[in-house]
């Protein structure tokens, strides 16, 4: 079973579930990451201002 944490997959690990079927599973501190990243988005769309990305478009849509 490889444990998906977020700082070190490798090629091979890719490899084995992509042409092997290895189990995959989000470790711990994958889920902790996941839940401060939203939280962090959640501020940036309290505050109402633009963030390339997140609350705009990207390249040319970037000011929508």
């Amino acid at each position: 079973m490889l444990s998906i944490n977020g700082n070190d997959l490798t090629i091979k690990e890719v490899i084995d579930v992509a042409r092997r079927g290895e189990p995959v599973e989000l470790a711990p501190e994958a889920y902790q990451a996941i839940e401060r990243s939203h939280a962090w988005v959640e501020e940036i769309l309290a505050a109402e201002e633009p963030v390339y990305g997140i609350n705009t478009g990207f390249g040319i849509f970037s000011d929508k």
